[in-house]
């Protein structure tokens, strides 16, 4: 009886919604991607990609926010067996990609209705929230990650939305935002045989690099959906020009813990999610042309994986992470972006898989011509305990509006023990035609 009145309710709602509904905006964009390889010349991406959005508006206080994005590659290389169970599963039953046929999937980016009134806000439905003071890091992760393109596609194409509620109200000179995702969903880490699959031992629960990683067999537990759902508090107040923020968060892990067991035929490996709670300070300021952010967080009783001759097993410990950036305007146009980034963990045992010290430098370049329809950008990943890296340079020729070519290109160097370096040979030049109806 309680199911059948709450969809009768629901009903209703959507009844009245439809009956007042009007449509107050919509974007449909194209995207046209053809990547090979600099070493093989290997195809490595042939997508055709098409978003599309819509904000629909029943009042002045409501409205409806919708986001799809439908994907076709049928070079089938970045997100391979489509249509096959993936071996690291990384979503529940309500935030799987449909696939369509074996190159093909359609996924809902985003699916919110959203009441406004004044300052505050408040959303239900499917969103992203973007908590990080950083330029394509993030310290302070509140939703998940694909990818399947590792880090060369833009951070709001990376980042996954989850299902959950979200508030935003002023409260005296602070701005007060509060979280709950009820979508346990983790990262899309890319299958085994993927272009940019991580084959690092860091990320394999420090497995030797000469080990197969259908070596073993895997399985994966998720968190469930809403017992383990994700919680988030951020406060934030302007002083001048001057913003600081305070955050908190509880939540499942995005990337997991192994545990390894002898199987019948062959070692079982169970990937799980632990609990994590973060805290973080952020400040963002600026003066004339330069603009300064950092931000300090903290994880306590992580749960990482220590390896000793083949055994896995687990450990608490504190990590402590630190990122500073500064965007600087410089003569003839030039922009820069410097951050650096590091983290520690604390009292870390010899055996842990995870590097005690994660020492990251991010420099971008970036300077438009003729009248900014022609753009040039840089930008520079290098890991400075490993010392391998990641270059990526792109031209963005933009003849109208609605049409912007790109031309891009990724090195990598360094030991196939570092995060760029386990792609050194995945080098890769992409061309992109974008179109907007």
């Amino acid at each position: 009886m309680t199911r059948l009145k709450l969809m009768v309710l629901c009903g209703g709602l959507a009844t009245s919604f439809a009956e007042a509904a009007v449509l107050e905006s919509y974007d449909l964009n194209a995207k046209l991607a053809y990547a090979i390889s600099t070493e093989g010349r290997e195809q490595v991406q042939q997508a055709v990609t098409v978003e599309a959005e819509a904000t629909v508006r029943a009042s002045k206080t409501l409205l409806l926010q919708l986001g799809a994005r439908f994907s076709f590659d049928a070079a089938d290389v970045l997100r391979p067996n489509r249509d096959d169970e993936r071996i690291f599963a990384h979503a529940n039953r309500f935030n799987r990609r449909p696939a369509v046929g074996d190159s093909g999937e359609i996924e809902f980016r985003e699916l919110f209705l959203e009441w406004q009134q004044g300052e505050s806000r408040i959303r239900a439905g499917r969103q992203q929230l973007m908590w990080s003071s950083l330029d394509g890091v993030s310290l302070f992760a509140v939703n998940p990650s694909d990818f399947h393109e590792f880090v060369l596609n833009d951070e709001t194409e990376r980042q996954q939305p989850q299902w959950g509620l979200y508030f935003d109200f002023p409260v005296g000179s602070w701005r007060l935002e509060s979280a709950a995702l009820l979508d346990s969903s983790v990262h899309d880490i890319p299958d085994p045989g993927a272009w940019f699959e991580f084959t690092a031992p860091q990320f394999r629960f420090g497995a030797p690099l000469e080990q197969p990683t259908r070596a073993v067999d895997i399985e994966t537990q998720l968190p469930d959906t809403i017992k383990d759902a994700t919680y988030a508090l951020r406060a934030s107040r302007a002083l001048g020009n001057t913003r600081i923020v305070f955050a908190g968060l509880i939540g499942n892990e995005y990337e997991a813990v192994g545990d390894l067991e002898q199987g019948a035929a062959a070692p079982v490996l169970t990937r799980t999610f632990p609990r994590r709670r973060l805290a973080k300070i952020g400040l963002e300021t600026g003066a004339g042309s330069v603009v300064f952010r950092g931000e300090l967080v903290g994880q306590f009783d992580k749960v990482l994986n220590t390896r000793d001759r083949g055994d896995l097993a687990v450990t608490e410990v504190d990590v402590l992470a630190l990122g500073v950036g500064t965007d600087l305007n410089l003569p003839h146009d030039l922009f820069m972006n410097l951050q650096l980034l590091l983290e520690r963990v604390r009292d870390a045992p010899e055996a842990l898989v995870k590097p005690e010290r994660n020492d990251l430098l991010t420099v971008t370049l970036q300077r438009p011509f003729l009248y900014n329809t022609l753009v040039l950008k840089w930008r520079w990943f290098r890991d400075l305990e490993r010392g391998d890296s990641l270059s990526q340079a792109s031209l963005n020729y933009s003849p109208s509006d609605t049409m912007t070519v790109e031309l891009l290109g990724a090195w990598f160097s360094g030991s196939p023990r570092g995060r760029f370096g386990q792609f050194d040979r995945q080098d890769l030049i992409r061309l992109t035609l974008r179109y907007s109806f």
